[in-house]
């Protein structure tokens, strides 16, 4: 969708473009927006991920990239990229502007009059189940952005959650001209739970206790998947004396746990509680998925 960006100047735009910013083939990836450039009322903020710093818009958009940071199918995520054409010389918008003709609205205008660039909130690059590197665009917004009352569907159609709702559509047919598939994600389709996880799993560091015994990961993963213990919380596997005491803390456990979730030596149900008091029926070995099953937006 376009935003309302601080950039006012066609010069601001072309130079952007031309500088290849926003543009997902380029040799090291800048968003065409910053968190600088747009005034937001949500949760800005910076994420480190595949070697660069990512400009992220909402806390949403921040839950989708750890999301997406999961899946071992997915190669990258660009955010805040822009639909244009970037073959030509010098790179343009006036596919949005003929699409935005076509659909008989108003294509975004900067204040000297010159068109304005449409952005999509993240592209994920991921490789499907054949092993071929695909794209999947996605639309991150607030559910209260996107959806109509009774009140708001008698106004004007270029207004409100009206506009905003043909800006995606034109979004989606962008990217359906380039046979790349365009999702609509809002906070009905995170888990918090699920992100605090994943990022939980994602940067635990590996386990550094040289007094456990060889063997030691098999033992936790066949006692975390034995489904006569699957009642007991972790808190109560470990307090046995039978079980797992070559931990020195229910901490050291823990951790460990998370980081065996994390090397996909166990699979965990991520939109469970974990924490000490996680009951083991939520844990099994972990089976390897079908590559490209788990990115956002295919669930």
């Amino acid at each position: 969708m376009a935003k309302r960006s601080r950039l006012k100047k066609n010069t601001q735009v072309d130079d952007r473009l031309k500088k290849g910013r926003g543009n997902i083939e380029a040799e090291r990836y800048a968003p065409y927006l910053t968190i600088h450039d747009v005034p937001s009322t949500g949760k800005v903020s910076r994420m480190n991920y595949n070697g660069r710093v990512m400009h992220l818009m909402s806390e949403f958009e921040a839950a989708v990239v750890t999301e997406a940071s999961w899946s071992p199918a997915v190669l990258d995520v660009y955010e805040q990229v822009a639909l244009a054409d970037f073959d030509s010389d010098p790179p343009n918008v006036r596919e949005t502007e003929a699409i935005a003709k076509e659909m008989g609205i108003a294509h975004p205008l900067l204040a000297d009059g010159s068109p304005g660039v449409f952005t999509t909130d993240l592209v994920v690059r991921y490789t499907d189940e054949s092993g071929s590197e695909k794209l999947r665009a996605i639309a991150v917004k607030p559910l209260s952005a996107v959806t109509l009352t009774e009140e708001q569907k008698k106004k004007p159609k270029d207004t409100g959650v009206w506009r905003t709702l043909n800006k995606l559509e034109l979004e989606r047919r962008f990217w359906s001209s380039r046979g790349v598939e365009w999702f609509l994600v809002t906070e009905a389709d995170l888990s918090q739970e699920r992100t605090k996880n994943i990022e939980l799993f994602r940067t635990v560091p590996p386990p550094d206790l040289p007094g456990l015994h060889p063997g030691w990961e098999e033992r936790v993963i066949a006692c975390l998947t034995n489904p006569k213990l699957g009642p007991l919380a972790i808190e109560e596997v470990y307090s046995d004396h039978g079980r797992l005491q070559e931990f020195k803390s229910l901490s050291d456990l823990l951790r460990t746990v998370a980081w065996l979730c994390r090397e996909r030596r166990i699979a965990f149900d991520l939109k469970t509680r974990f924490d000490e008091s996680t009951r083991l029926f939520s844990f099994t070995r972990f089976a390897q998925s079908t590559p490209g099953a788990d990115v956002v937006g295919a669930h």
